[in-house]
Formats: structure tokens, C-alpha cells, sequence
């Protein structure tokens, strides 16, 4: 009889264990998804701001270029989205 209450407190406090690490568990899964959502916004706004950048790079050099006197048929049109003041 002593053994099985023994092993019947020692299933409890292990069950107890077990709910506290499920809880435990579940936070921590919330606060992951919580990161990940952050992370994708961030990714999203950097990708965003790499695209203007190549633009703005690349409207620049066409600028300098028809600046320069070099012929290029893309002088005629003007870069786009670039004021040359």
C-alpha cells in the first residue's frame, strides 16, 4: 500500500510539472509568433527601402550621364520620378 501512495504523490507533482511547462510553453510559443510577425514587417519595410535605394541609384547614374554629354536614348526621356532641379 505505501508504494502506491508514493507513486500516486509522485504522479500528481509530476502532472503538476507538467501543466506549469505547458503553460510555460504555450507564453513562449506566443511571444515567438510575436517575433516572427516583427521580423517579417522588418524584412518587408528593408526590402522597400533597398528597392527606392537601387532607383534612386540608378536614376542618379542616368542623370549624371546625360549630364556628361554622352548620347544615350534614355536622356531624351528623362529619368523617372527625379527632379533635376
Amino acid at each position: 500500500m505505501l508504494d502506491f501512495a508514493v507513486l500516486k504523490y509522485r504522479n500528481q507533482k509530476l502532472s503538476e510539472q507538467l501543466a506549469v511547462h505547458k503553460f510555460e510553453y504555450h507564453a513562449l510559443e506566443g511571444k515567438f509568433d510575436d517575433l516572427k510577425q516583427k521580423q517579417k514587417a522588418h524584412h518587408e519595410t528593408q526590402d522597400l527601402a533597398n528597392k527606392s535605394w537601387e532607383h534612386l541609384v540608378r536614376d542618379l547614374k542616368a542623370i549624371s550621364v546625360c549630364k556628361s554629354g554622352f548620347q544615350n536614348p534614355s536622356c531624351s526621356a528623362g529619368p523617372s520620378n527625379v527632379s533635376t532641379g
